[in-house]
């Protein structure tokens, strides 16, 4: 994944734990639970988001008139 996104090992690695710690997301390596900050650099793994957590504890803004 870092290699995909011109990122930083650690920086991918910190990104995944947040997501994981926050319930947006759950990482797995083949069919058990990952520890995101054991996962080796290398190694492949499974990121299932939980997109209706994830917009569930999301503020969304809105500006009048604004039709983005």
């Amino acid at each position: 994944m870092a290699a995909a996104t011109g990122r930083d090992v650690d920086d991918v690695r910190l990104a995944l734990a947040e997501l994981a710690q926050s319930g947006d997301a759950q990482v797995y390596r083949g069919q058990q639970p990952a520890v995101v900050e054991r996962l080796e650099a290398h190694r492949r793994f499974r990121l299932v988001m939980d997109w209706e957590h994830f917009h569930r504890t999301r503020m969304q803004l809105s500006i009048p008139g604004d039709d983005v």
